[in-house]
C-alpha cells in the first residue's frame, strides 16, 4: 500500500471507531423520582433506561445491575429500553442503588417501578 492509501484506511478506521463510540455514549443522568433509600420490597422491578442503542451499551447496563449485592438476574430489552431486574429472597436493594447503577453505565434511568 502507498503511504496516501494507508493514511486515508487508517483515517477512515478511525473516524468509524469514533462514531461507534459516540453512538453508545450518553450523558448520564437520572429522571427526578422516587430513587431514594427505599427497599424494594417485590421480587422484580422494571427499569425503563433511555441511551442503550447497541449490546455493548446492554453489557454494561447488565453488569452495573448484577454488581448490586441481591440483584439475581437482569432482562434487557434494547427497543423498548425497559430493563427487568429480579432479586434474590430477601434481598435488601434500594431504588438509589439501581438509580446509581444506571448512572455508572452512562445512561438515563426514565422511570422505576415494581409489580
Amino acid at each position: 500500500m502507498h503511504a496516501n492509501s494507508t493514511r486515508t484506511y487508517l483515517g477512515i478506521t478511525v473516524l468509524a471507531g469514533a462514531a461507534f463510540l459516540a453512538g453508545c455514549a450518553t450523558t448520564a443522568s437520572t429522571a427526578h423520582g422516587n430513587h431514594g433509600e427505599e427497599v424494594i420490597t417485590t421480587p422484580t422491578a422494571t427499569l425503563v433506561v433511555h441511551g442503550m442503542s447497541c449490546p455493548l451499551c446492554a453489557n454494561n447496563v447488565d453488569a452495573q445491575l448484577m454488581d448490586i449485592q441481591g440483584v439475581r438476574s437482569v432482562d434487557l430489552d434494547m427497543g423498548s429500553g425497559e430493563v427487568k431486574v429480579s432479586f434474590e429472597q430477601g434481598a435488601a436493594v434500594t431504588h438509589a442503588q439501581l438509580a446509581r447503577a444506571i448512572e455508572r453505565s452512562g445512561f438515563t434511568l426514565v422511570g422505576l417501578s415494581t409489580p
